[in-house]
C-alpha cells in the first residue's frame, strides 16, 4: 500500500460527487480515460508514478461508474416501461421484511401479462401486502396482479430524493396487493441462500422464545440484524442517548467479533511451538478470524451497511497477512476504495459517512494525542488504561460525527461521550458475545443455548430500565439545525487542522504546523462569514417569503415574515402517521436546512387529518411559542393528541374567540377572514361543515396579498363575499379552497377574490380526481397562473419592495 491511497481515495470521490451532479458526459470521459490509462502505462513500465494520471484515471473510474447508477440501460422487456399498467406479473422474491401492517417484498420480476399478451419481464419492484400474514421465503416463485407505479418524490427544497435512492436500490416501481390475490407459483429451491434464511428464520424465533417481549427486538436487531420489532419509545430513548449506532449491525459490531475471534484463534494458536518459531501466529489467527466474521454478516442479513463494515473488517484482518496492520489509513482507504468501486452510490450513504469518517478521526487522533504515551507510561493500571482509551475513541468517534449527526438527524446528545461509554461496552462487549454463543450451542444445545440467550435478555432488559430513566431527563439531546455544505467543509477543516498541530512535535514539522495555523484561521473567516449571513438573512431581511409544501393530498403553508417571524399553516399529512409522516419527513427537514429551530405561530385551519397530523411532529420536535384552532371540538384521536401536546408542552393556546381580527407583524397586515369569533355559539348557523369553519387568513405585505382559505366550501364562500369581510378578499395569491374541488371556488368568490396567481395544494394522481377541471377554467378565465404542487411540487412565493415572484420548485 505504498504510495498512500488517501489521494486516490479523494480523487475517486471527486469522481462520484462530479458523475452524480453532472451527469450524462461520460462518452466524452472514456476518451480522457483512455488517454489516462496510457498515460499510467507507461509511467508503470518506466518505474515512475505519474499521481496526477492516476488520479484521473480513478476519477473518470468514479464519474462513469456513478452514472451506470444513476441512468442505466433498460432492455425493451424492463419494468419501466409498463410503469401505471396493470400487469399480471410472476417473479421471484428477493427480500422479504414484516411490518406491523403488512409485508413488503422485493420481487424480481420474470414474466408479465397485459392485454392477453404474454412477455418476459425484467428489473424489480417493491410490492406491498396486506390483509395477511404468510411464510413467504426468499426464492418462493409468485404470480400476482397490480397497477405498477412509478418511484415518486415529494418535490421540496431540502427534500429527501427518494427516486434516486430507489434507483440506487435498482427498484423501479410499486405495486399493492393482498395478500389472498398471490398464488404461490413454486416454493424455494434449496440453496445457500435460502438456508441462510431459514437459519436466521429459526434464530429470530429461538430469541422469541427466550427472550422478553421488550428486550427481544434488541436482540435480534445486534445478532441478524432485524430491527423491526424494536419499540418506537425504546429506539427514541436510544436516540436521546447518542447510543442508537449500537443498534445497527456495523463496523463496531463486525470488530467486536472478528477482536474477540481474533484473540481465541491467536490465543490457541499460540500452544504451537512450532507456529511461534515461523512467527506465522498472528496472520494464522486472522485467516481463521476471517470465517466467524463473514458467518456474522451473513447471519445479520448483508444489507448494504452491513456488507460495508465486512469489507472494512476484512480488509484490516488482511493487513495481517500483508503485514501492514500499523498502516491504519492506508488500510481504511482500501476498504473505502474496494465499497466505492463496487458500489458507487455508498457514498451518500448516511452509515458510510459515519462510519468512514469516525474511524478516520479515531485514528487521526490517537496518532496525534502523543500525551498518551505519557499517561500510559506513568501507570501499570489497565482498567485505568482500557476506561481512558475507550472514553477516547466515544470522543474522537463524537467529533468525526456530530456534523453529520446534525444534517441527517438534527440531534445530538448531551451526554453521547458517557453513555457510549458504559453501554457499548455493556451491550457490544457482553450481549452480542453472549447472543452469538447462544445460537451457535442451538445446533447441539438448545438448553444451553436458552440459558445464554436468557442471560442477555437480563441484561438487555436491566439496560433498557436504565436508558428510559436517563432519557426522561431534558436537555440530554439537543434539536439542531442542518449545517450546510460549508459549514460542515470547515468544521472538518479546523478539526483536522487542530490535530495537524498537536501531531507536529518536532522542528522538521514546524512548517506544516504554521499552515496547519493558517487554516484555521481561513476556515475560521469564512465560518464566520457564513454564520453572519444567515443571521442577516433570518433577522434582518425585509422580505416575505411563502414556501406551499408538497405534501401529497393535504396543505402546509410556511411563511417567513421579515426580521425572523415564522408562521406555520397547517401540517399536511395522511391518515396514519405510522405509514408516513409529513410533518417528520417533509415539513422537519425543510425547516432544519433554514435553521429554523423556534415557530412563533402555528394556525390549524381545521381538524382534517390531511391538514392537522403533519403538526404534531412539528410540536414535538421544535419550540412553538403560540398555537391557533378554531375551537370546534370532537375530531379524531389525533385531533386530541394534538390538544394535549398544546397543554403538556405549555404552548400558549388562546380562544378563538378572543384572537384578533386584524393586526401587524413586522410591517405585514394580518387578517383573520373567516370564521366569525362566535360561531361556535350560534346554534342556529348552517356551517355544520368541519371545512366550512376553517381560519381564513390573508397576509398583506407591499400592497401585495396572499389568501390562506383553507378548505371553505361554497357556503362560507357565499358568506364572505356578501359579508362586511368582502373588500379584504381581493388578494395577488390565492391558496385555492379545498384543493381545486368544484365545491368551492364559486364564481362570485373567483371574481371577487380575483387573484394573479393560484396554487392548488393537491396529490398526484389523487382518487378525488382534484383539481375539477371546472375549476381550472374558472381560474384560467380570469388571467390567473395556476400552479399545482402534484405538478410543480412546492411554490414558493417572494413579496418585497420588487414587487411579487411566484416559482416553483420543479
Amino acid at each position: 500500500m505504498n504510495p498512500p491511497l488517501v489521494p486516490y481515495i479523494l480523487f475517486l470521490l471527486c469522481g462520484i460527487l462530479a458523475g452524480s451532479k453532472y451527469s450524462g458526459y461520460q462518452y466524452i470521459l472514456y476518451v480522457f480515460a483512455v488517454i489516462a490509462l496510457c498515460f499510467f502505462i507507461i509511467g508503470f513500465f518506466k518505474k515512475k508514478i505519474f499521481l496526477v494520471f492516476r488520479g484521473l484515471l480513478i476519477f473518470f473510474i468514479g464519474y462513469i461508474f456513478i452514472n451506470q447508477c444513476i441512468n442505466p440501460y433498460f432492455p425493451e422487456n424492463h419494468i419501466t416501461h409498463y410503469l401505471e399498467k396493470k400487469l399480471k406479473i410472476i417473479g421471484k422474491i428477493e427480500s422479504c421484511t414484516y411490518y406491523s401492517k403488512g409485508i413488503s417484498l422485493i420481487i424480481s420480476t420474470e414474466s408479465g401479462e397485459y392485454s392477453k399478451n404474454k412477455f418476459s419481464l425484467d428489473g424489480q419492484i417493491r410490492l406491498s401486502v396486506f390483509g395477511g400474514i404468510s411464510d413467504f421465503i426468499i426464492g418462493d416463485k409468485i404470480s400476482f396482479k397490480c397497477k405498477i407505479n412509478p418511484i415518486r418524490n415529494f418535490n421540496n427544497p431540502y427534500g429527501f430524493d427518494y427516486k434516486r435512492y430507489m434507483t440506487f436500490s435498482k427498484i423501479w416501481g410499486t405495486g399493492y396487493v393482498k395478500y389472498d390475490e398471490i398464488i404461490f407459483i413454486e416454493k424455494s429451491r434449496e440453496n445457500f441462500r435460502s438456508k441462510i434464511e431459514n437459519v436466521r428464520r429459526e434464530i429470530s424465533n429461538l430469541i422469541s422464545a427466550n427472550a422478553s417481549d421488550r428486550s427481544s427486538g434488541i436482540l435480534k436487531a445486534l445478532i441478524i440484524g432485524e430491527r423491526n420489532e424494536i419499540q418506537p419509545n425504546i429506539n427514541n430513548a436510544f436516540n436521546i442517548l447518542g447510543i442508537s449506532h449500537i443498534l445497527a449491525i456495523s463496523g463496531l459490531h463486525m470488530g467486536i467479533i472478528a477482536a474477540f475471534s481474533f484473540m481465541f484463534f491467536y490465543w490457541i494458536l499460540s500452544y504451537f511451538d512450532y507456529l511461534l518459531w515461523k512467527a506465522c501466529t498472528k496472520k494464522i489467527a486472522s485467516i481463521f478470524t476471517m470465517f466467524p466474521v463473514i458467518f456474522y454478516g451473513l447471519l445479520s442479513g448483508l444489507s448494504f451497511s452491513t456488507q460495508r463494515a465486512l469489507i472494512m473488517v476484512l480488509c484490516f484482518l488482511f493487513s495481517f497477512l500483508v503485514e501492514r496492520e500499523k498502516d491504519i489509513l492506508n488500510i481504511l482507504s482500501f476498504a473505502a476504495l474496494i465499497i466505492l468501486l463496487l458500489y458507487p452510490p455508498s457514498l451518500f450513504s448516511a452509515s458510510f459517512q459515519l462510519s468512514f469518517l469516525s474511524v478516520f478521526v479515531i485514528v487521526f487522533g490517537f496518532s496525534a494525542g502523543h500525551f498518551l504515551k505519557k499517561i500510559y507510561s506513568k501507570t501499570n493500571n489497565k482498567l485505568f488504561i482500557a476506561l481512558t482509551t475507550q472514553f477516547l475513541i466515544c470522543f474522537f468517534a463524537t467529533l468525526g460525527t456530530v456534523p453529520l449527526l446534525m444534517m441527517y438527524f438534527n440531534q445530538i446528545s448531551l451526554i453521547g461521550v458517557i453513555s457510549n461509554l458504559i453501554f457499548l461496552p455493556l451491550i457490544g462487549y457482553i450481549v452480542v458475545p453472549l447472543g452469538l454463543l447462544g445460537v451457535f450451542f442451538s445446533f447441539f444445545s438448545l438448553s444451553l443455548s436458552g440459558v445464554l440467550i436468557s442471560i442477555s435478555s437480563v441484561i438487555v432488559d436491566k439496560s433498557i430500565v436504565s436508558i428510559m430513566f436517563w432519557a426522561k431527563f431534558p436537555y440530554f439531546a439537543v434539536r439542531t439545525f442542518s449545517p450546510n455544505l460549508c459549514e460542515v467543509i470547515c468544521y472538518y477543516g479546523i478539526l483536522f487542522s487542530i490535530l495537524i498541530i498537536y501531531s507536529a512535535r518536532h522542528k522538521k514539522t514546524m512548517n506544516i504546523k504554521r499552515k496547519a495555523i493558517l487554516a484555521i484561521s481561513i476556515f475560521s473567516v469564512v465560518l464566520t462569514a457564513d454564520v453572519f449571513i444567515e443571521i442577516y438573512e433570518r433577522f434582518w431581511n425585509k422580505n416575505i417569503v411563502v414556501t406551499a409544501f408538497d405534501v401529497g393530498q393535504g396543505t402546509s403553508n410556511f411563511i417567513e415574515l421579515p426580521y425572523g417571524y415564522r408562521i406555520l399553516i397547517d401540517g399536511g399529512g395522511f391518515s396514519d402517521n405510522s405509514v408516513f409522516d409529513v410533518g417528520e419527513r417533509i415539513i422537519s427537514p425543510f425547516l432544519s436546512k433554514k435553521k429554523v429551530l423556534t415557530l412563533d405561530l402555528v394556525i390549524l385551519s381545521h381538524g382534517d387529518s390531511d391538514h392537522l397530523n403533519g403538526l404534531i411532529s412539528i410540536l414535538k420536535n421544535f419550540k412553538v411559542k403560540e398555537v391557533w384552532t378554531n375551537g370546534e371540538q370532537g375530531y379524531s384521536a389525533n385531533y386530541k393528541n394534538f390538544i394535549k401536546l398544546i397543554k403538556h408542552k405549555k404552548i400558549k393556546h388562546p380562544e378563538f374567540s378572543g384572537l384578533n381580527r386584524n393586526f401587524i407583524i413586522n410591517g405585514a397586515k394580518i387578517w383573520i377572514l373567516s370564521p366569525k369569533k362566535n360561531y361556535l355559539l350560534n346554534e342556529n348557523n348552517n356551517w355544520n361543515s368541519v371545512n366550512n369553519n376553517s381560519i381564513v387568513v390573508k397576509i398583506e405585505y407591499m400592497n401585495k396579498a396572499i389568501l390562506f382559505s383553507g378548505d371553505i366550501l361554497a357556503d362560507t364562500e357565499k358568506k364572505l363575499v356578501s359579508g362586511s369581510q368582502k373588500e379584504f378578499l381581493k388578494s395577488t395569491v390565492l391558496i385555492a379552497p379545498h384543493h381545486g374541488s368544484k365545491t368551492s371556488s364559486t364564481d362570485a368568490f373567483v371574481n371577487i377574490v380575483r387573484p394573479e396567481y393560484v396554487i392548488i395544494s393537491v396529490g398526484w394522481k389523487n382518487r378525488f380526481k382534484l383539481p375539477h377541471k371546472t375549476v381550472l377554467k374558472k381560474y384560467e378565465n380570469i388571467g390567473a397562473k395556476v400552479f399545482r404542487t402534484d405538478l410543480d411540487g412546492a411554490v414558493v412565493i417572494k413579496v418585497n419592495s420588487q414587487g411579487i415572484e411566484v416559482k416553483p420548485f420543479k
